[in-house]
């Protein structure tokens, strides 16, 4: 009985596999807020500040959340920085976070340097060090000149420069400021938008930032979040596309800007 031939194993294609398809590529985040609650008890009493939260800001995002005082805004940056745990949800900070709080909190008994250099000393640099590695900052800071002044010397404008300063010393990538130019006079508040605008041109930062001024948040930011009465949660997102070397004088006089800003007042109503 005649056997077939073998076959050889050269002559079998192999089973084509298809190519494998790559995943598109997943932004990075800093911080996520998923389905977040958080209450505060005190003396038998309870308040919700949040309640159903949720945000995603992706690294070397500008965000800014509007919304009514008490809405929990503030509340939004102390789970940031972890100064406080969600009473529900999650909270995931991928970034180290510097936390600038609504009072700049300079200490009279020292010089504008010797505050700013602070954010190092906390670090374990020594105070010399500290200032040495401070005090080229000034001249970008619009501070030159202004190094041993005392902290009743400076204008308002001039000591939130210096708070905003000692938040960049440390040197972390997530912003999160709370209202830091409430405190100033609408000019000097609108001088101090700008110039916040180039510092973080010339050394980019994921910024969280809080207000209840819709117009500086549609300044500051790339997305604007609005956020209900208390509990807070979002009630509406803006996309903000300011065209680059634009003034801010050119910008909140646009078309394009008192659109912006009818959104987020309806949303806000």
């Amino acid at each position: 009985m005649d056997l077939p031939e073998p076959v050889s194993a050269a002559v079998v294609a192999p089973a084509q596999r298809p190519e494998p398809v790559s995943a598109p590529a997943q932004p990075a985040y800093a911080a996520r807020f998923d389905a977040v609650g958080l209450t505060y008890s005190s003396r038998g009493k309870s308040t919700d500040a949040l309640n159903g939260f949720s945000l995603d800001v992706r690294s070397g995002e500008r965000v800014a959340v509007v919304g009514p005082s008490g809405c929990g805004k503030s509340s939004l940056l102390a789970l940031t920085a972890a100064l406080v745990a969600p009473t529900t949800g999650d909270v995931v900070v991928d970034e180290a976070v510097a936390l600038m709080p609504q009072r700049d909190l300079l200490v009279p008994w020292r010089s504008a340097l010797r505050n700013a250099a602070l954010a190092l000393e906390a670090q374990g640099v020594p105070k010399s060090e500290a200032a040495r590695r401070a005090a080229p900052l000034f001249e970008r800071f619009g501070l030159e000149s202004f190094e041993n002044s005392r902290t009743w010397e400076l204008s308002g404008g001039m000591r939130q420069r210096v708070a905003f300063l000692r938040t960049v010393l440390t040197g972390r990538p997530l912003l999160a400021l709370d209202e830091p130019f409430g405190a100033l006079d609408s000019i000097t508040r609108a001088q101090m938008q700008e110039w916040l605008l180039g510092a973080l041109a010339d050394d980019p930062r994921t910024l969280l930032l809080v207000t209840h001024d819709v117009e500086e948040a549609l300044t500051l930011a790339d997305r604007v979040v609005i956020v209900t009465p208390r509990p807070g949660r979002v009630a509406a997102e803006i996309l903000v596309h300011r065209p680059r070397r634009t003034s801010r004088t050119d910008w909140v006089t646009s078309l394009e800007f008192a659109g912006l800003k009818a959104e987020a007042l309806e949303a806000l109503a």
